[in-house]
């Protein structure tokens, strides 16, 4: 007889999700560095809603987790996977898959159309599981880091306008050539307690790039080049004055794996550290 139970995260204490979370990922593929306060800003950046969350519990203890996050995704409502995990000794028993079987229903009932979520590309035995839940391939990140600096050369008459804000204009929305990664939506990062910089490339008071940086991080979600002034040097130029920002590493999580964002950055140097795959579950 089974000696655990399913039960929704609605109440559980931040600092028990914590625990189960940095059991369950202690031998995680990439290092895991979230403490419990940096769990606490992922969770508030990317909507968690405790109500659509669920674990698995033995007696009071957590022992397997999907800690999902709401919003509408391409049109749809969505219920976003932003962390699960079993713990290392209740592996094995399918429990991922059975905690999904057990959430579809309660997500149903509040009109959840789809679910998605991101894997590391190389941990295969999870993507296997969320294949066989239902969940398939959409699209496929590349996450980088660029150290070194770019070489901070202006095109003539551009100028840089720093300012602390992390909106981004909404006559800017059609600027970016592919929908950002759930974490990197206008939205969540709107929603995020990190402090950001709007810092933009003006000519004649008219905008021409933009980005969105954390100064603290290093971190950089959203950049974009108006359409009619790509192939200036603009995205080089952007780059650089937001390096200039901070003095860590500038990172970039999840942007689409054959995207202009990505040529760029390698062609400035940029290495990647991470591949992911984003995959979707149709529930309709």
């Amino acid at each position: 007889m089974k000696d655990w139970h399913f039960a929704s995260l609605e109440g559980v204490p931040l600092a028990q999700l914590y625990q189960a979370f940095a059991a369950a990922f202690a031998d995680y593929l990439l290092p895991m560095q979230l403490d419990e306060a940096g769990l606490h800003t992922m969770l508030q950046r990317r909507g968690y809603v405790p109500g659509l969350s669920g674990g698995v519990f033995a007696g009071e203890r957590l022992i397997g987790f999907h800690f999902i996050c709401q919003g509408d995704w391409q049109g749809r409502r969505t219920a976003y996977d932003t962390a699960s995990g079993v713990l290392p000794e209740a592996r094995g028993q399918r429990l991922s898959q059975q905690l999904f079987a057990w959430l579809v229903p309660r997500w149903r009932e509040q009109g959840v159309q789809q679910a998605l979520l991101e894997v590391l590309a190389e941990n295969t035995a999870a993507r296997r599981s969320y294949a066989a839940t239902g969940f398939a391939l959409s699209r496929q990140f590349d996450c980088l880091q660029l150290q070194a600096r770019p070489p901070l050369a202006l095109p003539e008459a551009m100028t840089v306008v720093v300012d602390a804000s992390n909106e981004w204009p909404a006559a800017s929305l059609d600027w970016l050539t592919a929908q950002p990664a759930w974490q990197n939506s206008v939205r969540a990062l709107a929603a995020s307690p990190q402090r950001f910089e709007r810092v933009g490339l003006y000519r004649q008071g008219e905008l021409q790039a933009l980005a969105l940086l954390n100064p603290l991080s290093g971190e950089l979600p959203l950049f974009a080049v108006h359409p009619s002034y790509r192939c200036q040097g603009l995205g080089q130029a952007l780059i650089a004055s937001a390096a200039a920002r901070s003095d860590k590493p500038l990172y970039f999580n999840n942007l689409d794996a054959d995207g202009p964002s990505v040529q760029l950055l390698r062609k400035l140097g940029a290495t990647s550290v991470a591949q992911q795959h984003e995959m979707r579950w149709d529930l309709a």
